[in-house]
């Protein structure tokens, strides 16, 4: 009886000894992981935070545009002074290093070498939608008029986008989408392309006048002002 007594008081105190030791070992594993993890979630943080510089941006230049068109400013700027003006108020200018006396199309050209000029693909608030073609800028009775005009996005619902620029004699609202360039209204009478060239004797038969039918692409705002 003594040796069965002193066999089971044996198993006990190794059973205790083998789980004491299994939460130590627990234990460590999980004093060990949290430091990784807030590493992981430390450049997750930072990713956000730099995602939220682009968006600030976007804001900036959006609200600049809305606010020049509620002031009626830029009636005596030319379309690319209007452009200017906006990017001045929004304080994104100086990132760019352009001038409107260099013209739209050399800011397409600046776009094109940082990758930030699109032809086709998704157009977001804050963007800048590019023109061809609104007028016979060099009298050539020829549609190669190429970056003529250009306009901030200001709201984006699907394909329909809404955008401020100067055409014409006057800042205003720009009408456009690009997946029905050629329909001037819905059924409901809602306006989904501007009108931006004005029609001439000039023109020829196939003359095109409408905002999605003289979109010539876009430039990506964040990344024209990635350094």
């Amino acid at each position: 009886m003594r040796s069965l007594y002193t066999t089971l008081l044996m198993c006990l105190l190794l059973s205790g000894y083998g789980a004491a030791c299994g939460a130590g070992s627990v234990a460590n594993t999980a004093a060990v992981h949290p430091v990784s993890t807030a590493g992981m979630l430390k450049d997750k943080s930072a990713k956000q935070d730099s995602g939220n510089v682009h968006e600030s941006d976007r804001k900036k230049i959006v609200r600049a545009a809305y606010n020049m068109l509620e002031n009626k400013a830029g009636e005596n700027l030319s379309t690319a002074g209007a452009l200017d003006s906006i990017l001045e108020r929004a304080r994104l200018e100086s990132r760019i290093g352009w001038k409107p006396s260099d013209g739209i199309d050399k800011l397409a050209a600046i776009a094109k070498r940082k990758k930030a000029y699109h032809g086709t693909g998704r157009i977001k608030a804050g963007d800048i939608v590019l023109f061809h073609n609104i007028r016979d800028v060099n009298s050539n009775g020829k549609d190669d008029d190429w970056f003529c005009a250009a306009a901030v996005v200001v709201r984006s619902r699907g394909w329909r986008k809404v955008a401020v620029g100067k055409v014409g004699s006057m800042l205003k609202k720009i009408y456009l989408d690009p997946d029905d360039p050629h329909r001037r209204r819905l059924d409901n009478g809602t306006v989904v392309n501007s009108f931006l060239r004005k029609p001439s004797r000039c023109d020829h038969r196939f003359q095109m006048y409408l905002a999605g039918e003289l979109l010539a692409g876009f430039i990506d705002i964040e990344e024209l002002l990635d350094p």
